[in-house]
């Protein structure tokens, strides 16, 4: 099976210095700036504390000489040292501004649940890193660790990922392929770009209008002029069904523009035979719904990261025994 984006031309990589690129980087800066203390904050009110769960952070290399990834992995204490199987986690950004360990609620209780490490990964951020090197940390994330054959089970990798990390989660499941990836969860992730920001909606409202406009300017700043927006690493929806793990589970807020991007991909692939596809509405719920910081929308959240966890073991379970191939 090859990969689909072998056919197209490489995206730019880069903006073009100009009034607009500067634009773009004030933007960011702002944006950065206002939502660092929402996420200090929301680490206080929700800590990753889950009973027996430790975690601790590290460095992994990158495909550029020089450059390393930040990751926090997370795990069972009583069982640390040994052999596990392994969850890689992307964060939502925009694609924009940062936003590591805001998933740790969610990466130590798949830790507990499975008794797996969960990797909870960094990568770039436009402006000033475009399409495509967030997929490309994310890719590299992956094989990293499948280089690691004595410290984890290789032949259970499953990967996860929130808005714009659930694109990228989605994009390296099939860019590397169902005999490398057993399984993908995502949670609000878009899946096609080539549909105009304020086209998309959602069954059961609209953003405002403000929103819309943020929207246009995370998509500005990841995608530089020249990009082909139908890009199977991009625009997930249109990679061959073939490529993706045998286990997709798709949730998505009934509110949310991006609800649709998950039903559509999850049908594609029904259609295409895949048997373990799944996707769950969330209803009355928005965009990053499971991050809201009261005690009863954290429990709401604990139930749907559960699913994913049922959905990642019966991918394991069901996978042959392999040792992995780069």
């Amino acid at each position: 099976m090859a990969d689909a984006s072998a056919s197209l031309p490489p995206p730019p990589g880069r903006h073009a210095y100009s009034l607009q690129y500067l634009r773009l980087q004030l933007f960011a800066l702002v944006l950065r700036s206002l939502i660092a203390p929402l996420n200090w904050l929301g680490k206080l009110v929700i800590p990753y504390g889950v009973s027996g769960v430790v975690r601790h952070s590290f460095l992994i290399p990158s495909r550029d000489k020089g450059r390393r990834i930040r990751v926090w992995a997370y795990e069972c204490s009583a069982t640390r040292h040994q052999r596990k199987a392994v969850v890689l986690n992307w964060h939502g950004s925009g694609f924009m501004t940062p936003g590591l360990t805001q998933d740790a609620a969610f990466c130590a209780q798949l830790a507990r649940q499975l008794d797996c490490v969960v990797l909870d990964c960094d990568y770039r951020k436009a402006p000033s890193h475009p399409f495509p090197a967030a997929p490309n940390d994310a890719e590299d994330a992956v094989r990293w660790v499948l280089s690691k054959t004595e410290r984890f089970d290789t032949s259970r990798i499953a990967l996860t990922g929130f808005s714009a990390g659930g694109n990228l989660a989605l994009s390296v499941s099939n860019s590397l392929g169902p005999s490398l990836i057993s399984a993908v969860a995502t949670f609000y992730a878009p899946t096609n770009f080539t549909l105009g920001d304020g086209v998309k909606r959602a069954p059961e409202g609209q953003p405002f209008k403000p929103l819309v406009w943020v929207f246009r300017q995370f998509a500005l700043a990841y995608l530089p002029k020249g990009t082909r927006r139908e890009h199977p690493r991009l625009s997930v929806l249109f990679a061959p069904p073939e490529r993706y793990p045998g286990t997709v589970l798709c949730i998505c807020g009934a509110m949310d523009t991006l609800h649709e991007d998950s039903v559509r991909l999850c049908k594609r692939l029904q259609e295409a035979g895949g048997q373990d596809v799944e996707f769950i509405s969330a209803p009355g719920r928005r965009h990053g719904w499971d991050k809201g910081l009261t005690k009863a929308a954290r429990e709401e959240a604990r139930g749907y990261y559960r699913q994913v966890g049922l959905a990642i073991e019966r991918s394991w379970q069901k996978k042959p025994a392999r040792e992995s191939r780069l």
